[in-house]
């Protein structure tokens, strides 16, 4: 939940959630049908996508489980734990998108986006309580660089209001941050995501904190939503799950980091959960994710994620109208007396930093990972 890395990275270089839905949305609508339920209409392989869709994130509360709307994070890094639950009353973003290239862009982030953190680690709260809050939209532009956009945290106790404001440092872009009114500084995205190891600062601190809570929602809507759209196919529905494969530590001659020296390579397994008893994947249904020990490898970055547990993705939704136009596909409602949503279970996020000379790598970061939310994308 609290990585603080990436979205810095895609605000700055370019690589904001460009996720190809050819892969997925045209297979999947032309592939199920209906598949029952009220959001459900009849898709062909001509459904079409619009030039644009809202994205809507909120927390949810399974009655099947013990966690509380929202996301429950476990948070070790460099020794020191932290322990958070995140709950988006509500995530609002639009993305704009290519209906010839079929792919899609984040473009703003809307003021109406509030979410509500809970520090858990009371009674050794370090930051205590507080509300992230869109003041002014963000934008970004077709490079994926943030050009505007303010971010308040409102805190229950404390430090009262800290606002995070994009500005162009002298350094390059970044944010100013203030305390109550009060300038801080300009911080460059790298300034930034180093201030809650590094800086002596509460404030400092918690404002990295802040925005790495904001990327990590995004960041996972982008791995564990969007990504399972390719999946969903007619090969799924016939042999009902299919393994993943994830990259061996070996091959690129390293080792798995301490503590975890056994998990050279794991695997996922994707599966399908007929909730409408129709044998016909479409909406209404269910899917989930069993992760064993994932290693995923990028050769340009020394940053890589390691994962392990399971991701059960409730209540498919999707909407196609009368002329072949997908108006709303997610993972909301309920099916087959489940709440609907994407629901995470022990899910750990381990990022693993290479050390090229050493040929060696390590735990730079830690996340156990609880709770559910909703995610829809819908047409204006």
């Amino acid at each position: 939940m609290l990585n603080l890395i990436t979205l810095k990275q895609r605000l700055t270089d370019g690589l904001i959630f460009l996720f190809i839905l050819l892969l997925g949305l045209t297979i999947l609508i032309g592939s199920g049908g209906g598949g029952g339920g009220s959001t459900t209409s009849d898709a062909s392989d001509d459904s079409e996508l619009l030039s644009y869709y809202n994205l809507r994130v909120t927390g949810v509360d399974d009655p099947l489980d013990d966690w509380s709307a929202g996301l429950n994070v476990r948070l070790t890094q460099d020794g020191m734990s932290y322990q958070l639950r995140v709950d988006p009353q509500s995530l609002e973003a639009g993305y704009l998108c290519d209906p010839t290239t079929r792919q899609c862009r984040l473009d703003r982030i809307d003021t109406a986006t509030r979410i509500e953190v809970y520090d858990l680690d009371e009674p050794d709260s370090l930051f205590g309580d507080f509300r992230l809050q869109v003041l002014d939209e963000w934008i970004i532009d077709e490079s994926g660089l943030a050009v505007s956009g303010a971010l308040q945290l409102a805190q229950a106790s404390g430090f009262g209001f800290i606002e995070l404001a994009v500005n162009q440092c002298d350094e390059g872009w970044g944010v100013n941050i203030t305390d109550n009114g009060a300038l801080l500084g300009c911080y460059t995205w790298n300034q930034l995501e180093g201030l809650l190891r590094q800086s002596s600062v509460d404030v400092e601190r918690l404002a990295d904190l802040a925005y790495g809570i904001l990327d990590e929602l995004f960041d996972l809507i982008d791995s564990q939503v969007l990504g399972s759209f390719e999946l969903l196919d007619d090969h799924l529905e016939t042999v009902g799950n299919i393994s993943l494969a994830c990259d061996r530590f070996s091959d690129v001659g390293l080792s798995p980091p301490p503590p975890y020296e056994a998990w050279d390579q794991g695997e996922r397994i994707f599966h399908w959960v007929d909730d409408t008893g129709e044998w016909d994947l479409g909406a209404g249904d269910s899917f989930g994710y069993l992760i064993n020990r994932c290693w995923r490898n990028d050769p340009q970055s020394l940053v890589d994620i390691l994962t392990n547990g399971t991701v059960d993705l409730i209540a498919f939704t999707e909407l196609v109208d009368g002329a072949d136009w997908l108006q709303r596909i997610g993972f909301e409602g309920t099916t087959n007396a489940r709440v609907g949503g994407v629901f995470f279970d022990y899910f750990v996020w381990i990022e693993t930093l290479t050390d090229e000379m050493l040929n060696r790598t390590s735990v730079d970061t830690e996340q156990v990972i609880n709770g559910g939310i909703s995610v829809v994308f819908f047409a204006p």
